[in-house]
């Protein structure tokens, strides 16, 4: 459930930012928006996913600037019909959200990431395991036979 609550979030963020900047600014209709911030979302989550708990939150934050850009900028040239220049929307547009990363960063490792690190831990934490062996002789059947040769019942 938390995924669902941290990709929500993300995508209302990279919503409002490429709508302030790309529609209210440069006149791109919202429908292009929504569908760059659909993409957007979904390829930077997935690099959230695997980038931010094997690195640091400076790491996974350039990471999504360099992301984003890329994204809007090939996306935008591609399917908005409005003549703007892309590569400063692109460039604006990837520098807010990559602020707005920093503090999404801070939550998912907070929540999301603790949560499913918290379960990986529960499931692999040995410190209380026990191990069933068939290996070990059966110590009550051993005493049985050993007292039943010996003609005494103990």
């Amino acid at each position: 459930m938390e995924h669902v609550k941290a990709l929500l979030m993300k995508f209302v963020m990279c919503t409002a930012v490429l709508f302030v900047v790309l529609s209210l600014i440069y006149g791109v209709d919202f429908g292009d928006v929504l569908l760059i911030s659909l993409v957007l979302t979904g390829v930077s989550y997935l690099g959230d996913v695997y980038v931010l708990p094997n690195t640091s939150n400076t790491v996974a934050t350039l990471a999504d600037l360099g992301l984003a850009f890329i994204i809007i900028w090939l996306f935008g040239g591609n399917i908005i019909e409005e003549n703007i220049p892309i590569i400063m929307a692109s460039l604006i547009s990837a520098v807010v959200i990559a602020a707005g990363e920093m503090f999404f960063h801070m939550y998912m490792e907070r929540n999301v990431l603790e949560e499913t690190n918290q379960r990986e831990k529960g499931i692999n934490n040995r410190e209380f395991s026990t191990e069933f062996s068939s290996d070990e002789p059966d110590v009550k059947k051993e005493y049985e036979k050993s007292s039943k040769d010996d003609g005494t019942k103990k």
